[in-house]
């Protein structure tokens, strides 16, 4: 069984619901990966309903993950304010509902782009470097990754309504 070593230290984490929580969920994604917005935006509800009530603290972890055709999201993550989490939830939301858009830029455009659309800034270029850090540490390569209460769990056959 593989360990998962995990800071959730608001300098690279988005941290939801109770430490009490049933479950404990690491969510590792990229904000231009398609897999990633596919998984999120079709579990969204649940995944926040069941941190609302107690079944699960989750932990989201934005991965630039060094793929060309990631690099824009890798970009974007960088714009994410780990210390407003409801802000950061909305989004990304917003940003994955609208990921063709994100992709299709340059990464020049990327940060234009991100303070006209969203009136975002540059928040936290650090932050990738420690999610990097702790992903290669971690062995994970796939995107979307879900660790629950401390199992990989594969995001085509994880049912989240099991929790």
């Amino acid at each position: 069984m593989t360990q998962y070593i995990w800071k959730f230290q608001e300098l690279n984490t988005l941290n939801y619901g109770s430490a009490h929580a049933t479950h404990d969920v690491t969510l590792i994604i990229n904000l231009g990966c398609p897999d990633s917005r596919a998984w999120y935006l079709k579990n969204e509800p649940l995944l926040f309903g069941k941190v609302a009530n107690g079944n699960i603290q989750l932990h989201i972890k934005l991965w630039d993950k060094p793929v060309d055709d990631l690099r824009n999201g890798g970009i974007a993550d960088q714009y994410i304010d780990y210390h407003q989490p409801q802000q950061a939830r909305d989004l990304i939301h917003n940003i994955f509902t609208d990921q063709a858009k994100l992709n299709q830029l340059s990464p020049a455009q990327v940060g234009p782009y991100l303070a006209q659309t969203y009136g975002l800034t540059q928040a936290n270029a650090s932050a990738s470097k420690l999610t990097t850090s702790e992903v290669a540490s971690a062995r994970i390569t796939n995107l979307p990754s879900i660790i629950v209460d401390n199992q990989f769990q594969p995001e085509e056959s994880f049912d989240l309504s099991a929790l």
